[in-house]
C-alpha cells in the first residue's frame, strides 16, 4: 500500500546502498544505474522480489525528482504502466519500491525478439502511453530499458523520473537518452506530447527490427521490418511518428494507438 510522505529537503549525501538490509529489504544487486538514481533488486518482507529506486544524492533536487515521480505514477492507473507499492523514507533515504518485472525490453532486444511478441509489446506500449497522455503527463524518456515485462507477459512503463505534467511542458529541458529524443527534444529541450509520439516510434521500430533510428530520414522502414504484409502495412504509422517536425506527427499516444490498432486489425488508416 502506498503511503506519501512529504520529503524534505536534506543537503545528506545519500549513497546507494549495497547489499544488505534496507529497512525491512533485503538488497540482492543493482539492476539500473541513470543519471538520477539506481535501482537494486530487493526481497520485500512477505517474501516477494521487488525493485527499489533510490537516489544517487540525497539533496533538494533529488528529492523533489522523486516527490514528483510518486505524485505523478500515483496519479496513473493502467496495466502497462508499473505501479508504486511504497514511496517512503527507508533508512533516511528516500525509496520508492515497485513491482520487479521479468527483465526489461532492452534485455529481450538484445537476446532476439520474435516480430509477434514485438508486435504485442508495441501495442501495449502505446495504450500505456496514451494513459499517461490523457492523464495529463508527459514521460520524457521512453526507452527499452524503461519498459519492464511483467507476469503474464504485461509491459509496464516505468522510470518516470524525468515525466512532468503537460502544463510544465513550457519549461524545456534536454535530460533524457540522446538515441531515442525527438529532435525538438534533443536540440532545444522543448517536449510535449508528440516528443514521447516520437521515442515511441524509435522504440518500436527497434523491438520490430532490432535497428535504433538515427536518422528518419535515411530509413527504409519497409526493407527495416520483418518480411510479413502485416508488420509492413505498419511503415506509413511509423513514419508519421518519426516525422521530424513536431506537428506532421500522432498528437498523442492515444492517436498513435489508434493508427497502430486500425493496421494491425487489418482497417485502412487516414
Amino acid at each position: 500500500m502506498l503511503r506519501s510522505v512529504p520529503l524534505v529537503p536534506t543537503p545528506v549525501p545519500c549513497p546507494p546502498p549495497t547489499p544488505r538490509m534496507l529497512g525491512d529489504y533485503l538488497v540482492v544487486e543493482k539492476i539500473a544505474e541513470g543519471g538520477f538514481g539506481e535501482v537494486y533488486e530487493a526481497i520485500a518482507p512477505c517474501g516477494r522480489s521487488v525493485a527499489l529506486k533510490v537516489p544517487l544524492v540525497n539533496d533538494e533536487r533529488a528529492l523533489r525528482d522523486f516527490q514528483r515521480e510518486v505524485e505523478i505514477v500515483r496519479d496513473l492507473d493502467h496495466p502497462n504502466v508499473v505501479p508504486i507499492l511504497e514511496a517512503d523514507f527507508i533508512d533516511g533515504v528516500p525509496t520508492i519500491v515497485y513491482p520487479l518485472g521479468d527483465m526489461s525490453i532492452a534485455a529481450i532486444v538484445d537476446d532476439g525478439l520474435w516480430p509477434a511478441a514485438g508486435l504485442e509489446f508495441s501495442q501495449q506500449l502505446l495504450e500505456g502511453l496514451a494513459h499517461v497522455h490523457q492523464r495529463g503527463y508527459l514521460h520524457c524518456d521512453l526507452k527499452p530499458s524503461n519498459l519492464i515485462v511483467l507476469p503474464g507477459d504485461t509491459l509496464g512503463i516505468t522510470d518516470f523520473g524525468l515525466a512532468r505534467a503537460q502544463d510544465d511542458a513550457h519549461l524545456h529541458t534536454t535530460s533524457g537518452t540522446a538515441d531515442y529524443m525527438a529532435p525538438e527534444h534533443r536540440e532545444d529541450g522543448r517536449v510535449s506530447t508528440r516528443s514521447d509520439v516520437y521515442e515511441a516510434a524509435v522504440v518500436i521500430v527497434e523491438m520490430l527490427s532490432g535497428w535504433v533510428v538515427t536518422n528518419p530520414l535515411e530509413l527504409d522502414l519497409e526493407s527495416a521490418l520483418p518480411r510479413s504484409r502485416r508488420l509492413r502495412a505498419l511503415a506509413p504509422v511509423l513514419r508519421r511518428a518519426l516525422q521530424l517536425n513536431p506537428r506532421a506527427r500522432f498528437l498523442d499516444g492515444a492517436a498513435f494507438a489508434h493508427a497502430f490498432r486500425q493496421v494491425t486489425r487489418g482497417a485502412s488508416v487516414h
